[in-house]
């Protein structure tokens, strides 16, 4: 009973559902592919789009969400990963900027805690710094006095002295903004 116009029309239809899954096959494969190298948060966000574009196939929809989850992670991580590689190199400020995103991820709570640490070791050593320069100032000051009537007993003329003078006062004014 079919006649030879309606077995074409079926032929036709067939070929674009053939033609349909087959995009829809490769679509598939090649999300799957982006989720197993993952790694970077923009391949998990790739894959879960193209899954997104196909949620209607197989398990398409469950995956998106477990990349956009992986993607989260991975953001995650390297947020972790440039906080360390601040702490690295003492610039606590910076390793803060990252941590304060990422609250409660892996180590994130405890890097905070040694951040704050090492702002504080900082400040301190600086301090100290700081006051072994005015201890330095100040006992070059009270030694000068000493040193400019040892210069003339020793019978250096004024010139001689006031170079010298000049000379320890630039001395002193490297040592105070050093």
């Amino acid at each position: 009973f079919t006649d030879t116009s309606t077995t074409a029309e079926y032929e036709v239809i067939a070929t674009a559902i053939n033609n349909e899954l087959a995009r829809i096959q490769g679509i598939y494969a090649k999300a799957q592919e982006k989720m197993q190298k993952g790694g970077a948060e923009a391949m998990y966000k790739d894959a879960a789009k193209l899954f997104e574009s196909i949620s209607d196939y197989k398990d398409s929809e469950e995956l998106a969400k477990n990349c956009y989850e992986y993607a989260e992670c991975a953001r995650k991580d390297a947020l972790l990963k440039y906080a360390k590689s601040a702490m690295e190199r003492s610039n606590y400020d910076s390793a803060l900027t990252f941590l304060k995103q990422i609250p409660g991820w892996r180590e994130a709570d405890q890097l905070t805690e040694d951040c704050h640490k090492g702002i504080q070791e900082k400040k301190e050593k600086e301090e100290k710094r700081r006051q072994e320069i005015e201890r330095r100032v100040g006992e070059v000051t009270r030694k000068a006095p000493k040193i400019v009537n040892i210069l003339l007993a020793a019978g250096i003329g004024s010139a001689v002295i006031s170079v010298i003078i000049a000379i320890l006062s630039i001395v002193l004014y490297i040592i105070n903004y050093m």
